[in-house]
């Protein structure tokens, strides 16, 4: 169980997109595609804020404590349910300090549905970016169990912070053997923007619609770094495994490419043709 920050050491293989967030900071924009049609200022903003800190406090501190307190020993699902919509009452407070006790809350719960849950409502709100998706890496990179609300939590809340570097540790999850973390894995493919996650995705949607790419097929010897990566880490188990709920998974994937290149592709073949005439200007 992680119970303070200071327990959370640098992992070695994210040290690439520390650095660079340590060197240039807000200096990072989300990448090509679909993306680059927002305002790059937009981007960078923090959230807004209409609450005093006086009112935040308030308005939070009432919440924890109602978190806190509401016991129902002999209706554990009703106490998780309920715990959950004062969570997503959390959501609606934005402001630094939900943020904080937000993080808190992720780092003390210990139930993983609300712990998941706590990772997704901090990386919806949008503050810290470059510190928030940092810290939720380096959880999963510790975490030893397996807990599917848990790891998808952290996923989702990783791509609403909206870091295309972050898409590095993204593909493993794609052969994961829950569909929820799956999901959610393709969901934060969608929301970082990062145009190295588009060959992958494609891969996946001919996949599950039992067709075949021709034009998308990774070559370890001569892909980009991260369809190399894809390839290494998610490809060979992947290509072994439909997802159980294929039409979901389809849906899931198309919508993520759309967020990434700004088309709709009704079918696999569509996206197919898309990347072979797009595949070249986008150095794919």
């Amino acid at each position: 169980m992680i119970t303070t920050e200071g327990n959370l050491p640098m992992m070695n293989r994210l040290s690439w997109i520390l650095g660079a967030w340590l060197l240039f900071g807000a200096a990072l924009t989300p990448s090509v595609l679909a993306q680059d049609k927002k305002d790059e200022a937009d981007e960078k903003k923090e959230p807004e804020v209409t609450l005093t800190d006086r009112e935040a406090k308030a308005e939070v501190d009432k919440i924890l404590k109602a978190i806190k307190t509401y016991k129902r020993e002999e209706f554990p699902v009703l106490e998780i349910h309920y715990k959950k919509q004062q969570m997503q009452e959390l959501g609606k407070l934005v402001h630094p300090y939900t943020a904080k006790k937000l993080r808190d809350l992720f780092l003390k719960e210990k139930h993983p549905e609300l712990r998941g849950l706590a990772a997704e409502t901090l990386g919806k709100m949008g503050f810290e970016r470059q510190k928030n998706t940092a810290f939720f890496l380096n959880v999963l990179d510790r975490y030893k169990g397996d807990d599917e609300l848990f790891i998808a939590g952290c996923l989702r809340g990783i791509g609403y912070l909206g870091l295309p570097q972050a898409y590095e540790e993204v593909p493993r999850y794609y052969s994961h053997s829950s569909d929820k973390v799956f999901m959610a894995a393709v969901f934060a493919a969608g929301e970082l923007g990062n145009k190295d996650a588009i060959r992958t995705l494609i891969e996946m949607y001919h996949m599950n619609a039992g067709t075949k790419g021709v034009s998308v097929r990774v070559d370890t010897n001569t892909a980009g770094s991260g369809d190399q990566m894809a390839a290494q880490r998610a490809g060979k188990s992947m290509q072994k495994k439909k997802r159980k709920n294929r039409q979901s998974a389809m849906a899931a994937t198309r919508k993520a490419l759309k967020k990434l290149t700004g088309e709709d592709f009704p079918t696999a073949e569509d996206a197919d043709t898309w990347f072979a005439a797009n595949k070249e200007k986008l150095d794919l």
